[in-house]
C-alpha cells in the first residue's frame, strides 16, 4: 500500500485539521508515498484545514501528497476516483504530483469536483493536474515549487482532456524551479495536454497568475499542446517572464498553442 489515508468508494466523510504523513523518503528504492489516495467513485469527501505531505526528494510518481486515482499504483489511472469532492484551504507539501484528480476521458466525467484555496508546495514535477471534471473548480490555489532544487521539466497546472464546465481561476503559480538559482529546465505553468471542454459548456481558465518564472531554459507562460484541445476560453490571465538573470536563447513565450485543435480556443 503506497497511502496513510486510502479512501474506496467512500461517501459522506469530512478530514478537517489533519496532517497526513506518507513516510516513504524518496531516497530508498522501493519506498512509496501517496499522503492521500481516493479510489473508486468515493463521493462527497471534504478535506479543510489540513496538511498532507509526502517526500520532498522524491521524483519519482511513486510519491505524491494528494492523488484521486483508480489504481492502486499508478497517480494517474483515468476512471471517476471522486466526484463531489471538496478540498479547501489545505496544504500539500512535496510527492512527485502536489493534488492529481483523475477522470475519464468520455462521459460521464466526475462531478463538481471543487479544489480551492490551498497553497501547493515543493512538488517534483506537476504541482495541479486533473482530467474528465464536468463542473469542476479550482480555483485560488497558490502553487510553487519552493524549496526543491533539482532541475526538472515542471508543470504547475496540468490540465487533460474533456472538463466541461470547468473553472481554473484566480491561480497564483511561480518559483517552477523552486530554490535553484541556475536552473535550465523547461517551465510550463500553465499546461494543456488536449485540455477541452464541450460546445456550449467550455473549459474556462480565467484570472490566474504566473510570475518568478526563474530558469533560463524553455518558458511558456500557457501553452496548449494536441489535436483534442478546444472548446476552451482563456481570459483576463496575467503572464510574466521578466527573468533578467535568464540568460540563453531559449524560446520564451506568454501564449502558445501548437498545433489546431478539435474546436475553439478563445484568447482575450
Amino acid at each position: 500500500e503506497r497511502a496513510t489515508l486510502k479512501m474506496i468508494g467512500t461517501s459522506y466523510v469530512t478530514f478537517d485539521s489533519l496532517h497526513i504523513l506518507a513516510l516513504g523518503t524518496g531516497s530508498v528504492t522501493g519506498e512509496f508515498g501517496y499522503a492521500v489516495q481516493l479510489m473508486d467513485e468515493t463521493n462527497h469527501l471534504t478535506f479543510t484545514n489540513c496538511t498532507f505531505e509526502s517526500s520532498i526528494v522524491g521524483t519519482s510518481a511513486n510519491f505524491g501528497a494528494f492523488i484521486a486515482s483508480n489504481s492502486n499504483t499508478s497517480a494517474l489511472t483515468a476512471g471517476i476516483a471522486a466526484s463531489n469532492l471538496t478540498v479547501a484551504n489545505c496544504t500539500m507539501i512535496g510527492g512527485n504530483y502536489g493534488i492529481v484528480i483523475m477522470g475519464p476521458t468520455t462521459a460521464p466525467f466526475a462531478q463538481n469536483n471543487v479544489v480551492s484555496n490551498n497553497t501547493i508546495l515543493s512538488y517534483n514535477a506537476q504541482g495541479l493536474r486533473f482530467q474528465g471534471q464536468e463542473n469542476g473548480v479550482f480555483d485560488r490555489n497558490n502553487i510553487s515549487r519552493d524549496l526543491r532544487t533539482n532541475n526538472v521539466i515542471t508543470y504547475g497546472i496540468w490540465m487533460g482532456a474533456s472538463n466541461p464546465g470547468t473553472v481554473v481561476s484566480n491561480n497564483d503559480i511561480h518559483n517552477p524551479l523552486g530554490a535553484s538559482a541556475s536552473s535550465t529546465s523547461a517551465a510550463y505553468p500553465i499546461y494543456g495536454n488536449g485540455a477541452s471542454g464541450l460546445a456550449g459548456n467550455p473549459l474556462n481558465v480565467f484570472n490566474n497568475l504566473v510570475y518568478n518564472v526563474n530558469t533560463s531554459g524553455v518558458q511558456y507562460g500557457i501553452y496548449f499542446i494536441g489535436a483534442a484541445t478546444g472548446h476552451v476560453n482563456v481570459y483576463h490571465n496575467t503572464v510574466s517572464l521578466a527573468n533578467t538573470d535568464a540568460t540563453g536563447t531559449s524560446a520564451v513565450r506568454g501564449f502558445f498553442q501548437s498545433v489546431e485543435g478539435s474546436g475553439p480556443v478563445e484568447v482575450r
